[in-house]
């Protein structure tokens, strides 16, 4: 399953195809330079900021610290004890898990509700900007800006032309819109601020307010990215711990215990985090917070994660309890053998690659595996390997690069995949070839991304579920960003 929260264009041969953009925008004569003359409130490029924000959501009041340094930050939010952080250094979005865990999210087309602030009040680069259009709202004529760095979503910024105040910020998570309303423009630390803001779209309603802003010091080193913790999850004294894994055609799935309660999961190289279905939580006696809960412990096969981080989503109606994804293979080598249908994870100190088997590198700077990959004469990375998906998936990325590599059937049916962080169109289809790892695959069939402005952003090139997957045996080590896999017959 594709639960993903991924950068944009890195790695990639060309930028994400985004056909998407809010419906009241039309065309103006107006341009970047008179938008940005305009323009009354602050980028915070070059400055240094400490800012306190309340937030209301659900029923939940928390309070979130940003230092900000130009356009770079660092949000921190205690939930219960346990400290959630996000930010963006560089250009590149990050979040980190209680435990320690850091995933790069750039792209967030998942979504997280404790990341969700505007980039207007935590700064952006007018650089990366465009004079997008216009739009009227309440009488007043309304300026567009689209700003979009490579390795971010893109947002719109709407400017009251008379005022110079942005009223209005819009971007996308997926395929569902998140729109932030400011209102209670005020001056603080000399500058003009909103005093505060209403998120709605994804991720439900919520309002936050600025408590109050410091302009002190803020070093680089206090908005980099931190390191991440690798091991969450202990294998028992031997070194190995074997999985009760059940494989089907689409899916891998294993028995686990949450708190000591007996559950099935899915194993899913797809996902960057461990996710539970919000109502088995609640049933459990979590008690989430925008999405967040932490379970004493998670079992599989005799490895234990304690204090474990979840994120709560609704999976499909509770179609799936839970999710297995990044936190569940760092740490150790995991092995999958489709054609025996076992699992086993191994200790880094008792594993040895098989001789037969062939080293393969791989990306996981984001949380999930991304691979390189040539389809007809055209080779390129950020294939992702998704153990959780049945096909080959081609994006519109890949599909305008590939041109006759790629044929759509002329009598296909289009369908619509579901994943959780929205639909995309896809229509049946075959490849030219495909080279993975080695091998070589005629021919093979394929579902094709079909270009439609509602689709989910996905910054890929192409999935490669078990459809392509199960040819192989695997052994991966996320940890080293490589993978072994040998040819199963």
């Amino acid at each position: 399953m594709l639960a993903l929260a991924l950068a944009a264009s890195i790695g990639s041969p060309a930028a994400n195809v985004r056909s998407w953009a809010p419906g009241d925008i039309v065309p103006t004569t107006a341009s970047l330079p008179t938008m940005e003359l305009a323009l009354r409130q602050p980028t915070l490029a070059g400055t240094q900021y400490v800012i306190h924000i309340h937030l209301n959501a659900k029923d939940t009041a928390l309070e979130t610290t940003a230092l900000v340094r130009g356009g770079d930050f660092r949000l921190t939010t205690t939930i219960d004890g346990s400290t959630y952080e996000s930010g963006r250094a560089d250009g590149v979005r990050w979040r980190r898990t209680p435990a320690g865990v850091v995933r790069i999210v750039d792209a967030d087309v998942q979504g997280d509700d404790l990341d969700r602030w505007p980039s207007s009040v935590l700064g952006f680069d007018l650089s990366d900007c465009a004079a997008a259009g216009q739009a009227r709202e309440e009488g007043r004529l309304l300026w567009i800006l689209s700003c979009h760095t490579p390795a971010d979503i893109p947002h719109w910024y709407y400017i009251d032309s008379t005022a110079g105040t942005i009223v209005r910020e819009v971007t996308r998570e997926g395929s569902r819109a998140v729109t932030y309303r400011f209102a209670g423009i005020a001056s603080r630390a000399g500058r003009l601020f909103p005093a505060r803001w209403d998120i709605s779209g994804a991720g439900g309603d919520a309002e936050a307010s600025i408590l109050d802003i410091s302009q002190m010091p803020v070093s680089r080193d206090d908005v980099a990215i931190p390191p991440s913790v690798s091991a969450q999850f202990v294998l028992p004294a031997a070194g190995t711990a074997d999985v009760s894994a059940t494989f089907s055609q689409a899916s891998i799935y294993a028995p686990v215990r949450v708190n000591g309660r007996a559950m099935r999961f899915r194993i899913d190289t797809g996902t960057t985090q461990t996710l539970m279905d919000i109502g088995a939580a609640v049933r459990l006696g979590l008690h989430p917070v925008l999405g967040h809960a932490i379970a004493n412990t998670i079992e599989v096969g005799g490895a234990i994660a304690r204090d474990a981080p979840i994120q709560t989503v609704d999976l499909f109606g509770g179609g799936d309890a839970g999710i297995l994804g990044n936190e569940f293979f760092t740490g150790h080598i995991v092995h999958i053998d489709y054609r025996h249908q076992q699992m086993q994870l191994i200790s880094y100190a008792r594993f040895v690659p098989p001789s037969d088997a062939r080293s393969i590198p791989l990306d996981m700077r984001e949380g999930m595996p991304l691979a390189t990959a040539s389809i007809g004469s055209l080779t390129a990375g950020r294939f992702a390997i998704d153990t959780g998906s049945y096909w080959i998936v081609v994006t519109t990325n890949f599909q305008q690069l590939a041109g006759a590599s790629v044929h759509l059937s002329a009598d296909g049916p289009a369908l619509t995949s579901t994943y959780l962080e929205g639909s995309v169109k896809l229509s049946d289809g075959t490849i030219e070839s495909l080279s993975f790892g080695g091998v070589r695959v005629n021919g093979p069939e394929a579902q094709i991304e079909i270009a439609d402005p509602n689709n989910l952003d996905i910054p890929l090139n192409g999935i490669f579920g078990n459809q392509l997957l199960h040819v192989f045996e695997w052994w991966f080590d996320y940890d080293h960003d490589r993978a072994w896999i040998r040819f199963a017959p």
